[in-house]
């Protein structure tokens, strides 16, 4: 990972996601992005069946907000960049996520709105893994990373991503699922060491669970092996009008991590 870019709204809680941008770009030598997006698209749902849904657009009246967060933050940065975008966020967004290694996000308080299909964009429309932020400030991102694997397209497609992190990490974690019988943390431990990787390994329960359950079972296992990024596939819709387009699952995670994730489609 060598290209990273994070999307300002000019908001309050553009410090935090930012803070943990740059110390994400720092520990990999990366060169960070630093975009305001001046339109959003916002999705108005159907009122009643046969009747489509509608976007539209709104201008953000927040662009000195979003430069003195910048220049607070990174001035004397070299490998920072400053840009402010005339095209509306899911465009935007697109555009930038296709030569960036990374999307960084700000973790979602809602399941719908112009935050909510920025987010789907940079999840589903990318191709590039996305680093969701928690609300609250990290004091280490990714020295003892978990991974969470289950055998899938999105779960290994993250895991691959996350190499050159995973290779400079203190301790790696493999979280799976005991109720799985094809994801056998062996076999990914045999293929993070083709890169140096030693790993442990431990499980969460998943038989019989809800969803969301499911998804709080996998957030106790990262907590108790004292994970500071969680990596995941992201599962749900490719679709930007979907209010937050994720397995349920998924979900859970998205919205209730107190820690980093890096998540992939």
């Amino acid at each position: 990972m060598r290209r990273v870019v994070i999307h300002l709204h000019g908001s309050s809680s553009d410090t935090t996601p930012l803070a943990s941008a740059i110390d994400f770009c720092r520990k990999l030598n990366a060169r960070l992005s630093v975009v305001f997006i001046r339109r959003t698209r916002e999705f108005i749902p159907a009122p009643a069946d046969g009747i489509p849904g509608a976007f539209y657009e709104t201008e953000v009246e927040a662009a000195p907000e979003a430069e003195r967060a910048y220049r607070e933050m990174c001035d004397g940065l070299s490998f920072i960049s400053y840009t402010e975008a005339d095209i509306d966020s899911i465009d935007m967004i697109t555009q930038n996520g296709l030569l960036h290694d990374l999307t960084v996000v700000e973790r979602l308080t809602e399941r719908e709105g112009s935050k909510v299909a920025d987010f789907n964009t940079a999840v589903f429309g990318t191709g590039a893994p996305v680093m969701i932020t928690p609300p609250a400030a990290m004091a280490t991102v990714a020295e003892t990373p978990a991974v969470v694997w289950n055998a899938s397209l999105p779960s290994a497609r993250a895991i691959r991503s996350a190499v050159p992190l995973l290779r400079i990490a203190k301790k790696t974690t493999i979280l799976s699922s005991a109720d799985n019988p094809h994801a056998d943390p062996s076999a990914l431990a045999r293929y993070l060491d083709c890169y140096g990787i030693k790993c442990e390994s431990a499980t969460f329960r998943t038989d019989k669970l809800t969803a969301r359950a499911r998804g709080r079972s996998m957030l106790e296992a990262a907590r108790n092996a004292g994970a500071d990024l969680l990596v995941m596939g992201a599962f749900g819709e490719s679709k930007i009008t979907a209010m937050l387009g994720l397995g349920r699952a998924t979900e859970k995670v998205v919205m209730s991590s107190k820690v980093p994730l890096l998540v992939q489609a």
